[in-house]
């Protein structure tokens, strides 16, 4: 740290910002789908790829979760401080469905029902990922 750097300008360039941080979980996000679709489609021939895969689609649902909590993290902090840019409309709606339908997955449903609930939670966050890394490319 230099003489001249408080503390909270050293901390501001070593933590990541939340637009970043939701960006690398969105870009790993689809980063672990893709390799969950590589080991099914070559599972057969390749059974290392197929359990590479298997262990893809278990870190893309801990992954899948993380990514709307911190959005709406994000959503809840620039509401308590000015400095943080909040995340658009469209991402903490989605977001907010995802935990929803997350969230009721907790209550004892139907079988039917938790599969769309699932569903819906598993489409919400792939479509939220899509987002933050278009938005991220766009610039």
């Amino acid at each position: 740290m230099a003489r001249n750097e408080s503390p909270a300008a050293v901390a501001a360039a070593v933590v990541p910002s939340a637009r970043s941080t939701e960006r690398a979980l969105a870009t790993l996000l689809l980063a672990l789908l893709g390799a969950y679709a590589a080991g099914t489609v070559v599972g057969a021939a390749a059974p290392t790829v197929d359990a590479v895969g298997v262990v893809a689609v278990h870190v893309a649902a801990a992954v899948g979760v993380t990514l709307p909590v911190a959005v709406l993290g994000r959503a809840a902090l620039s509401r308590l401080r000015e400095r943080v840019e909040p995340p658009e409309t469209v991402d903490s709606v989605v977001a907010l469905a995802v935990v929803g339908c997350l969230l009721a997955l907790l209550l004892p449903v139907p079988a039917a029902a938790s599969t769309a609930l699932f569903g819906a939670a598993a489409v919400g966050a792939v479509a939220l990922a899509c987002h933050s890394v278009a938005v991220a490319v766009r610039g």
